[in-house]
Order: structure tokens, then C-alpha cells, then sequence
């Protein structure tokens, strides 16, 4: 292509910057009423922050308190079955099992039915429980064992409440 037939390109109308400046004012100020209509406003003589008093020292809140109750009931069940004679030592060891695996499974949301205690005592933090079904099994399986249902009881009633 020789040189002759290149020519300059050919400039903007003075309208077309405008247009592109102004639109770009016109998103900017959208973007502030935007932020600025729906920002929170505090009425009229609310304290501030550092008018507040400060909040009261935080209390302890047990999130798995109705979980507990619930198991602790249940284990109160057992240990009035077993008094009035309804239950065997072994029927009474096997439900006892049951209620603390069952308190495990909601309480670390791994199903403890499954597991042998080994595996139970082998999860983190689980060790307490693992222990206390050990110390069930053999009230729970043995043909004859030594194991009295009152200290089952008192030892499931206390991992259920402090675990």
C-alpha cells in the first residue's frame, strides 16, 4: 500500500468524551445514594457504643443441657426398672450401653452404635466415654458378672452430665 492513500485518523466529536464523562459521574453518584439510603441510621437518642454499659460478664450456656436431661432421664428409668425388679443386671447393662451411645452419637455426631469401644476411646475427646462402655461390657455380656446396676448407673449419670 503506497503512502499517498494513508490518511490521519479522524477525531472525536466534542459530544462523545462529554457523554462518557458524564456517565461515569452519573455511576459514581448511584453508587453513593445507593450507600448512602440504605446505611443504618440510629435514632434520635440512642446511646452510642461508648455510651452503653458494658455487657455483663458472659455466662456459661450449655448447648447439649436438654440433650442431657433427656439421656439423664433415661438413665433414671433404668435404675427405677432395675430397683423394682423389671430388669436383670445384664437387661440393665445393655440399656444403660445403649442410652450412652446414644448421648455419643448426638453429642460428637458420629454413630457410636457401630463402633467397638476401642474405636470409641481412639476419637478425640471421646476417651471418657470409651472408658465408661468398657467398664459396661462386662455387666453387659458376661454370663455371670459382679458389676452392680447402681454403680453402672452412677457412673453413666456421670459422664452423661459432665462429658
Amino acid at each position: 500500500m503506497p503512502a499517498d492513500d494513508l490518511y490521519p485518523p479522524v477525531g472525536y466529536s466534542w459530544w462523545i468524551p462529554g457523554t462518557g464523562v458524564l456517565l461515569l459521574v452519573l455511576a459514581v453518584g448511584w453508587w453513593v445514594l445507593v450507600l448512602w439510603s440504605t446505611r443504618r441510621r440510629t435514632p434520635a437518642g440512642t446511646p452510642t457504643p461508648t455510651d452503653a454499659p458494658p455487657d455483663p460478664a458472659p455466662t456459661h450456656v450449655d448447648p447439649y443441657r436438654a440433650l442431657r436431661d433427656a439421656h439423664l432421664a433415661l438413665i433414671d428409668d433404668v435404675a427405677r426398672r432395675s430397683a423394682a425388679g423389671e430388669l436383670t443386671n445384664r437387661a440393665a447393662h445393655l440399656e444403660l450401653d445403649t442410652i450412652a451411645r446414644s448421648f455419643a452419637t448426638a453429642r460428637t455426631g458420629t454413630d457410636m452404635t457401630v463402633l467397638t469401644v476401642r474405636e470409641i476411646s481412639s476419637l478425640g475427646g471421646a476417651d471418657r466415654m470409651g472408658a465408661l462402655l468398657d467398664r459396661l461390657s462386662p455387666g453387659a455380656f458376661a454370663p455371670q458378672s459382679k458389676r452392680t446396676v447402681t454403680a453402672a448407673v452412677q457412673r453413666t449419670r456421670q459422664v452423661v452430665d459432665t462429658w
